[in-house]
């Protein structure tokens, strides 16, 4: 299993439109073959809007696959102009 912890940070007045994108993607991530978990945080500053992203797949060919969808390359196109900011960490999972 891999996990994936991604952070994107945008304006205040990017959230509503951001939010209503990470639903979608969301919502057809975890219809994916391979996909266990995806969950979404935020944290609001003065300013800006931190998004926290937190993903669980079955192996790395899921993972993989994932950035190939097309509600992946989708939310990336109509993102980018948002994202102030952007980070993505992949680590192995522990399990019991």
């Amino acid at each position: 299993m891999i996990s994936v912890i991604a952070k994107l940070k945008v304006s205040n007045s990017d959230e509503v439109n951001m939010e209503e994108l990470l639903k979608v993607l969301r919502t057809k991530s975890l219809t994916e073959h391979g996909c266990f978990l995806y969950e979404l945080s935020k944290k609001q500053y003065e300013t800006l809007i931190e998004y926290i992203i937190f993903e669980l797949w079955t192996s790395e060919e899921a993972l993989e696959a994932h950035f190939l969808t097309e509600h992946f390359t989708h939310f990336e196109c109509d993102s980018k102009h948002k994202i102030l900011e952007s980070s993505v960490e992949k680590f192995e999972y522990i399990k019991n």
